[in-house]
């Protein structure tokens, strides 16, 4: 192995997700281009693939709609995919980038175009997937003028993510889903199982970057941050080689770093290791 490469692989970028909620978002979009470049010259198309969708969401949260549309017509999901279309990593990756890329301008379609995404994946029992397809059709509610339907949506939402632990995916939604949760009436939901997890949120509004903080603490003698990192790739359908290649080490590395983390966790698999996580509050 040349020089350059093994330097290459002995790079740990810190988290995307802490980046984030430290609101360090150029960082973080820097570390998902030099992922897409990086497969690219390795010919990974499915990492690149995944992490410019990853990019044209992050951007699109940011409200930076000109630079989403940008990496949307590279990377062709710049239109919604066809209802009763192609399934599988890409096309799913396409609807959700497209989605956000596509909430301001063609709020009413992405509407349409989410609704079968989302009972397919309540069908299959995705709740994680159906949480964060429904916090996107909030939003395009909320634009098209329906805010009665995008509080309900946020309502079934919370629901599925209340027993489940989810908190994450509703802090990294930012200002646009906020204004959301602070809209709804606590007293009016009364006793549904909800209600503890968007009083938590209602009150974290302001200050996600302390909440961040909070989970990676009581974490951290656990877990390191490089197999945090590695937890929250978990869930996006790639290979172990895939992922290696995107957080830049070696497929032998991250082996052993899955190890480790399936023995901290006391789980035997992915799905383990994901249903623990969530639970955890790390995903």
């Amino acid at each position: 192995m040349c020089p350059r490469v093994s330097l290459m692989h002995s790079r740990r970028p810190p988290s995307i997700s802490r980046r984030r909620l430290r609101g360090d978002d150029s960082s973080a979009l820097a570390i998902l281009r030099e992922g897409q470049d990086l497969g690219q010259r390795r010919g990974l198309p499915r990492v690149t693939f995944s992490l410019a969708a990853e990019e044209c969401a992050d951007l699109a949260r940011a409200g930076r709609y000109e630079e989403a549309r940008l990496v949307a017509a590279r990377f062709d999901f710049n239109e919604l995919p066809a209802p009763g279309g192609t399934s599988g990593l890409s096309s799913d990756k396409a609807l959700r980038a497209a989605s956000r890329y596509l909430l301001r301008q063609s709020p009413k379609e992405v509407v349409q175009a989410l609704d079968g995404a989302i009972e397919s994946s309540q069908q299959r029992g995705l709740a994680h997937r159906s949480v964060e397809l429904l916090l996107i059709r909030a939003q395009a509610y909320k634009q098209a003028g329906e805010v009665a339907s995008a509080l309900t949506d946020l309502h079934h939402a919370l629901t599925l993510a209340a027993p489940r632990h989810y908190l994450r995916v509703f802090l990294d939604e930012g200002p646009e889903l906020g204004s959301l949760i602070d809209a709804l009436d606590l007293e009016r939901l009364g006793s549904s199982p909800a209600v503890p997890l968007a009083r938590r949120l209602q009150q974290a509004r302001g200050t996600p970057g302390n909440q961040g903080r909070s989970t990676g603490s009581s974490l951290g003698e656990q877990l390191t941050r490089r197999e945090v990192s590695i937890l929250k790739r978990l869930e996006s359908g790639l290979s172990n080689k895939e992922i290696a290649e995107a957080i830049f080490l070696s497929e032998g590395t991250l082996k052993w770093h899955l190890h480790n983390v399936y023995s901290k966790l006391n789980v035997k698999n992915r799905s383990g290791a994901m249903a623990r996580a969530r639970t955890l509050g790390i995903v």
